[in-house]
């Protein structure tokens, strides 16, 4: 198994990951209203999840 070797500058940090993963939102969607899907995106943005899935 070889080796992938890299050259960074001295003193170099990797950056921050700012965004999280996948906020899932599991529901039939019969009864869900607009401000609930609202709400949804706003904790998405709030907690900064990269997607927000309906399902």
């Amino acid at each position: 198994m070889t080796r992938d070797i890299q050259a960074v500058p001295y003193g170099y940090e990797p950056p921050i990951a700012k965004r999280k993963g996948t906020l899932v939102f599991y529901d039939s969607f019969e009864h869900t209203s607009e401000d609930e899907l609202e709400v949804a995106l706003q904790t998405t943005m709030r907690y900064s999840f990269t997607k927000l899935v309906l399902n």
